[in-house]
C-alpha cells in the first residue's frame, strides 16, 4: 500500500505537457449520494474539476457544481473503428452541452485503457490528436501499479483521484459511495441500481478512506 501519495510514480501521459495544473482539485463521482449532500458550492471552490464518463452537470448544478477541467473517460466506450477519434470523442458526452467544445481547448480529456489489452489502433488515433487537443491517457504503470494494489482493474474513479494526488496539493473527493450505501442510485443525475461490476469497491474504499485518515485527501461522503 502507498504510504504517501509522492509513491506513485511519474505517470507518462500522451502529451501531458498540454495540462495545465493548479493546487486545488475536485475528484467528483458519479455517485447518487450527491443527491443527499449539498456540495456543488464547496466542488466549485477548487481550481480544478475532474468528472468522469457521462457524468450530466447542466441542470444538474445545484447537485455536482457547474466546472469542469478534466473529463476521464473509459477506453471501452470508444469505438475504435473510427477514424475520427476527435469527433467521436465529442460525439461521446451528449450531456456536455455548453460545458464541452468542438476543439476540447477548455476541457482535458483524460483515457483509461484496460491494462495490455489496450487498443493498439485506438492509442495511435489519440497520438495523431493529441498535438491540438488536450488527451492524454492513464500509463500503463499506473494501471498495473492499482490493480496490484487492488488485486483487481480499478476503477476510472479511483485512477482519477490517484492522478489528481500526484499533482494537486489539495484533494477533494465527492460524489464517492463505493457501494456502500444501497439506498441511493448508482448516478446522480438518473435513476440506476448499484452493480458490482468488475471492481473491487471495498478495497477501493479503504484504500482512499486510508489517504482520507492520513490528511492526504479529504472524502466527502
Amino acid at each position: 500500500m502507498l504510504n504517501d501519495h509522492n509513491d506513485i510514480p511519474a505517470l507518462n501521459f500522451i502529451n501531458c505537457e498540454n495540462f495545465e495544473w493548479a493546487d486545488s482539485i475536485s475528484v467528483v463521482g458519479n455517485s447518487g449520494i450527491l443527491k443527499n449532500r449539498n456540495d456543488a458550492v464547496a466542488i466549485d471552490s477548487n481550481q480544478h474539476v475532474m468528472r468522469f464518463n457521462h457524468a450530466l452537470v447542466e441542470n444538474f448544478e445545484e447537485i455536482c457544481g457547474s466546472k469542469t477541467t478534466f473529463r476521464f473517460i473509459n477506453e471501452h466506450s470508444l469505438n475504435h473503428n473510427d477514424d475520427n477519434l476527435l469527433q467521436e470523442l465529442n460525439d461521446f458526452f451528449p450531456a456536455t452541452k455548453k460545458n464541452y467544445v468542438d476543439d476540447f481547448s477548455d476541457l482535458n480529456i483524460i483515457i483509461k485503457f484496460h491494462g495490455e489489452t489496450a487498443s493498439t489502433d485506438c492509442r495511435h488515433k489519440i497520438d495523431r490528436i493529441c498535438e491540438k487537443n488536450n488527451v492524454a491517457t492513464v500509463s500503463p504503470e499506473l494501471f498495473r501499479l492499482c490493480s496490484n494494489i487492488l488485486g483487481k482493474s480499478p476503477s476510472a474513479g479511483f485512477l482519477g483521484i490517484m492522478i489528481a494526488l500526484k499533482y494537486y496539493s489539495r484533494v477533494e473527493c465527492f460524489g464517492f459511495n463505493f457501494n456502500q450505501n444501497t439506498d441511493v442510485d448508482k448516478h446522480y443525475f438518473e435513476e440506476s441500481n448499484q452493480t458490482g461490476g468488475t471492481h473491487d469497491f471495498h478495497q477501493e474504499h479503504s484504500f482512499i478512506n486510508d489517504l482520507h485518515t492520513n490528511n492526504k485527501l479529504s472524502l466527502f461522503i
